[in-house]
């Protein structure tokens, strides 16, 4: 080996070693300081990726069991507000057993029915008033939502809470042969051609309904069977003049309104369709007023303009219009046109709805809504599937299933004035009481539901934990075997740098000879 002072490999050597221990003492001094094996993308760059999936993966589940608990915390607060009304409807019953007792006098009874009414009053005040996060609960608001239980899309559970006031507890549905039109809502067939001074649509009424059977109406002054036959161009007016013309016998006076809500999905700088109702036909293309588009008073204004002639009037909302038909006449809509493909939504009264699109339905149909009251007392509507006993009113809103029949929802009142209507009462209470612990029946399921994936989500986090554990932590017995075999190794390479400076002094012994 030459002797040379120039440049001292043997030092340069000792450097580079020693730079590698300083790296690795480093390295590990990070581990142990920060207890995680990847402190970057350098120590481990798939091991980083992995390590970020499951921190993602288990902060979602956390998440996730929080919304779960969420969910037990509503159905616990709906819960409680539906006890509080069952306690209610149990002195309503109690009410009502007591005034069908033959010792009590007519005045005697209205004491008992103001109870009965506030009792009532106080339910859909409970009903109205129960709210979770500012969400109304007993309401219908939340009859069908949607909970984010899962980390990861599409892991949801759907749930929600009836309507719970005292006209939804107490409604009951019923087959009605050859039923009409009451909320019945369907696209119409044919296009129009907007601009006409006429309707040139041509609308597909409804299916010619054939009757299945007989409805009997039984008020405080007998009976009637009523066959509720309906011919294409129909309308809830006719059926209401059908049961009007017993009203003599029965005591029973019907009534018929048509209501439709048209809103938009947004704000359309221009929209056009054609309203005609039985024997009139207008046309109506409107520019919003407003930059944008969302003020709907002129399209309102319009149509309002030629009220005697539709017998449709139009209120304007925020994001659309009511159009009512006080006759029960139906509410045509045809030839639709939404200037940028803006759709138009129409509901009926009972919530059915059809999106009108310059790319599908073009028309729509609403009809109306039939009610029933009676001054003299309680009556019952029957059918060939059951019977509603009525305290002095009902309202039918159905909506046509096929087969010449419909499904009708009707809702009667607790009058217990008499003690006709207090026996009638205790049904639609025992009713109510029935449908009130449906519901709570379905808040304890999904309560104990929660709790269980509450259970999961923290199983499942837990395990998500232990596998980032074994890729991103660090191992502290081997760190620290590793920080004191590096520190060894240092001063090791510190000592042999002063060896190696001193080994080139032998070279000054040549020059001395």
């Amino acid at each position: 080996m030459p002797s040379t002072i120039n440049t001292n490999l043997a030092s340069l050597a000792t450097q580079r070693h020693a730079q590698r221990t300083e790296q690795a003492l480093a390295t590990t001094i990070a581990r142990l300081a920060t207890g995680l094996r990847i402190n970057g993308a350098r120590d481990d760059a798939a091991g980083l990726a992995i390590a970020d999936r499951f921190t993602a993966q288990i902060r979602g589940l956390d998440q996730a069991a929080r919304n779960a608990n969420d969910g037990i915390s509503l159905a616990q607060t709906a819960e409680g507000a539906l006890s509080s009304m069952g306690g209610m409807l149990q002195r309503m019953r109690e009410l009502a057993v007591q005034s069908a007792n033959g010792t009590y006098s007519s005045a005697e009874r209205a004491a008992l029915q103001l109870e009965v009414a506030s009792l009532g009053a106080e339910i859909d005040r409970i009903a109205n008033a129960t709210t979770f996060n500012g969400k109304p609960l007993l309401t219908g608001e939340l009859a069908n939502e949607q909970w984010q239980v899962g980390s990861e899309v599409g892991q949801t559970v759907r749930f929600g809470v009836a309507a719970s006031r005292l006209s939804d507890l107490v409604a009951v549905q019923l087959t009605v042969p050859g039923t009409p039109t009451s909320n019945e809502l369907r696209t119409a067939t044919g296009n129009g051609t907007l601009g006409a001074a006429k309707l040139s649509a041509n609308f597909d009424d409804r299916n010619n309904f054939t009757d299945g059977g007989s409805t009997t109406i039984t008020g405080s002054l007998g009976s009637a069977v009523i066959t509720l036959g309906v011919a294409p161009n129909d309308s809830a007016d006719l059926i209401r003049d059908q049961i009007n013309l017993q009203t003599g016998a029965t005591g029973v006076i019907a009534t018929a309104a048509t209501t439709a809500t048209l809103t938009f999905a947004s704000p359309p700088a221009f929209v056009g369709f054609i309203l005609d109702a039985p024997n009139h036909a207008l046309n109506y293309a409107v520019v919003m007023g407003s930059p944008n588009g969302s003020d709907y008073t002129p399209l309102a204004d319009a149509i309002n303009a030629a009220t005697v002639a539709t017998k449709v009037t139009a209120v304007a909302t925020a994001n659309g219009l009511v159009l009512t038909n006080t006759t029960g006449e139906d509410i045509r809509i045809g030839s639709y046109t939404g200037f940028g493909g803006v759709a138009m939504s129409v509901t009926g009264s009972g919530g059915a709805a059809v999106t009108l699109t310059s790319g599908g339905p073009l028309n729509a149909i609403v009809g109306g809504v039939v009610s029933l009251t009676s001054s003299s007392g309680p009556f019952t509507v029957a059918t060939a599937s059951g019977s509603a006993l009525f305290g002095s009113s009902g309202t039918f809103s159905s909506t046509p299933v096929g087969g010449g029949s419909g499904v009708v929802a009707v809702t009667p009142t607790i009058d217990i004035s008499t003690a006709a209507g207090a026996s009638s009462a205790i049904t639609t209470i025992d009713r109510a009481i029935a449908a009130l612990d449906e519901r709570r029946s379905a808040l304890g399921a999904m309560q104990n539901r929660l709790a269980s994936v509450v259970e999961n989500l923290g199983a499942s986090a837990v395990n998500a934990g232990e596998a980032r554990s074994r890729i991103a932590d660090a191992d502290f017995a081997a760190e620290t075997a590793q920080l004191t075999r590096s520190r060894i190794l240092q001063d090791a390479a510190t000592a042999m740098l002063a060896q190696t400076s001193a080994s080139a002094s032998h070279v000054l012994t040549l020059l001395k000879g």
